[in-house]
């Protein structure tokens, strides 16, 4: 046996047996996360678990750990994919809404300067006569993942044009 230790001296580093250690760890912890993993919590899982390998990951680089390195990698993209595919609608309105900000805060080019004044006439109108309306005003949100069906009228904004609608 000490022959043994005093060969492997020379050829094994105590970064090797750390790397075996760890990567035992990895693969345990995995495990037992998919054993115990529900449909419903996969999200917030997938979340908590992204820190401690992205740790472990800057871990193996900056120590030398290639065979955790090699594990890691490959988890940390399946990792991100299931993320982007857990929270796809999520994403889709967060890039949404950034794209509702655009690069100069442009306003929609049917803006037109008294729609405020007209809103609410037609408001107290369709108030006095008891007619009930459902109006939606267009802001930095685009409508596109909202809108299903309907027909575009292309219309200017008008008193005239709010009653009939």
């Amino acid at each position: 046996m000490i022959h043994l230790l005093s060969r492997l001296n020379g050829v094994a580093r105590i970064e090797d047996a750390v790397d075996v250690l760890l990567v035992a760890l990895v693969l345990f912890f995995l495990i037992e996360w998919f054993r115990r993993s529900r449909a419903r919590a996969i999200g917030q899982r997938l979340l908590v678990i992204a820190g401690p390998l992205l740790g472990a990951l800057f871990l193996s680089v900056r120590f030398h750990l290639p065979m955790l390195e090699a594990l890691l990698q490959p988890l940390i993209l399946v990792l991100l994919v299931s993320l982007a595919l857990t929270f796809q609608s999520d994403l889709r309105r967060l890039l949404d809404r950034l794209a509702a900000y655009g690069w100069r805060g442009e306003k929609h080019p049917d803006t037109v300067e008294d729609t405020p004044d007209l809103l609410a006439e037609a408001a107290f109108h369709m108030a006095g006569t008891q007619t009930g309306a459902l109006i939606a005003v267009h802001g930095r949100d685009p409508w596109d993942s909202f809108l299903r069906g309907g027909v575009e009228l292309g219309g200017v904004l008008s008193k005239p044009l709010l009653y009939s609608i």
